[in-house]
């Protein structure tokens, strides 16, 4: 149901909480940058490009954290902006009980 998916990726999208779910998303700008931390005078020159797809558990303020591992092994760690990605599905759903 595409009502229910897109009432999901708002949820994992929310810019002012913080989630701890995995969800998989794919970069859909031509240059994703990374920031060391989730704000935005703390862009890396390092990036992702349009296409690519990541995993990330922690969203806070706007952005998600990622870890990227390319082709050659080189692991690239920080945020990157929530609008810069396009939500693909929810890999597991963490609770508090």
């Amino acid at each position: 149901n595409d009502e229910v998916i897109e009432s999901e990726q708002n949820k994992s999208l929310d810019n002012s909480s913080i989630s701890q779910n995995l969800v998989r998303y794919r970069i859909n700008k031509n240059h994703a940058y990374f920031y060391s931390r989730p704000d935005s005078n703390f862009r890396t020159n390092a990036y992702l490009i349009l296409g690519e797809s990541i995993e990330s558990s922690l969203v806070e303020n706007g952005y998600a954290y990622v870890e990227y591992k390319n082709q050659q092994g080189k692991s690239t760690i920080g945020w990157i902006l929530l609008s810069d990605l396009q939500w693909i599905k929810f890999l597991a759903i963490h609770t508090k009980i």
